[in-house]
């Protein structure tokens, strides 16, 4: 159990590899990462040796392309997306708290994956001390897409009922910034990062396809 630069910990495992890149367009923010700098296919783009970006939004992947028209990007449900191509490792960050039914982009992702695929998934920690405290003074900070919220436990049970096994989890911080006024923020996240992993901001998932799983699905396709 450890705290990570969430970006670099992502680029570290897709560095040369082939990476399949769902909820690419990081939408409806797709426009603020662009103008931040903060895009992470872009950054999976310069790291890997190919990437595809699948999302449902036409509008984000037209922004995507008007920054790349070379990329290799789909519209298409990540749920139920099969790549055409060999793929090495699946990023899903900050996608499943989007979904109404997170267990069917795992299970959908699960029909095509070996053993041999890595899946990432990050999403915001259920336990984060910032939102405990936010709740202490009566308000809760939600991102108005969001539909649920995961705890590590509850996102590995989740994983596991859905055909994966979790090798690792992880945990990440979102840096404050701005005045005096963040002092508390920034006070919350030395603690997090130094005493208390597991109330950091957030969290992720290292997951392979379980072997029991995916031999049976090999057989429902034979079939």
């Amino acid at each position: 159990m450890r705290v990570v630069d969430r970006t670099a910990e992502i680029i570290r495992r897709c560095r040369s590899k082939r990476v399949l890149h769902l909820g690419c367009t990081n939408w409806p923010d797709t426009r603020e990462c662009v103008e931040t700098g903060r895009l992470l296919h872009a950054e999976i783009d310069r790291a890997s040796a190919h990437v595809i970006g699948v999302d449902k939004s036409a509008e984000g992947l037209e922004m995507l392309r008007c920054l790349n028209p070379s990329w290799d990007l789909r519209q298409h449900d990540p749920c139920t997306f099969v790549p055409n191509t060999d793929i090495d490792i699946i990023v899903a960050t900050e996608l499943i708290e989007h979904l109404d039914n997170p267990g069917q982009l795992l299970s959908g992702v699960a029909r095509w994956a070996t053993p041999r695929h890595e899946l990432i998934v990050s999403t915001p920690n259920g336990y984060s001390l910032k939102g405990a405290l936010r709740a202490l003074l009566g308000h809760e900070n939600c991102h108005r897409d969001h539909a649920v919220m995961f705890t590590a436990k509850t996102l590995c049970q989740n994983l596991a009922r859905n055909g994966w096994v979790s090798t690792d989890v992880l945990y990440h911080e979102s840096m404050p910034s701005g005045g005096v006024r963040i002092f508390p923020a920034y006070a919350a996240q030395v603690f997090s990062t130094l005493v208390a992993p597991r109330t950091s901001d957030g969290l992720m998932v290292i997951a392979h396809r379980a072997e029991e799983s995916a031999g049976t699905t090999q057989r429902q396709r034979a079939a």
